[in-house]
């Protein structure tokens, strides 16, 4: 079945003490055996053994900060602000449907030549 989350990160965690103090014969081994146990990708693996738990101090403002490896939180919401709304959608969804839901490079010559007879049905 595997390892879960939370027991990936804790041999992670144990394995990184190991694997910075190696020499390179040894971490090879220790990466071969995490990459086994846990199913990361070898790449992945390496990173994050390479630099789990380090840290270093800055200087910012006159003031000492302490910085850390930490994986990075993603953010949520975002993107473009919609161009069409409401009424609009849901008519050029009919249209699409009407036309067998063809993708948009062939579906804009159709509404061109289709204008015309489009235009008394779909008016506000």
């Amino acid at each position: 079945m595997g390892l879960s989350m939370q027991e990936k990160k804790a041999l992670t965690r144990e394995v990184s003490k190991r694997y910075q103090k190696a020499g390179k014969k040894e971490k090879t081994l220790i990466l071969d055996e995490l990459v086994k146990t846990t199913g990361y990708n070898r790449k992945y693996a390496l990173h994050i053994l390479a630099n789990w738990g380090k840290s270093t101090t800055v200087i910012l403002d006159g003031e000492i900060v302490k910085l850390k490896a930490s994986p990075k939180k993603r953010k949520k919401g975002g993107g473009r602000k919609p161009i069409y709304t409401g009424d609009f959608i849901i008519a050029l969804r009919k249209i699409w449907a009407f036309f067998w839901f063809r993708c948009g490079k062939i579906l804009a010559p159709f509404l061109r030549e289709q204008m015309k007879f489009l235009q008394p049905h779909f008016k506000p």
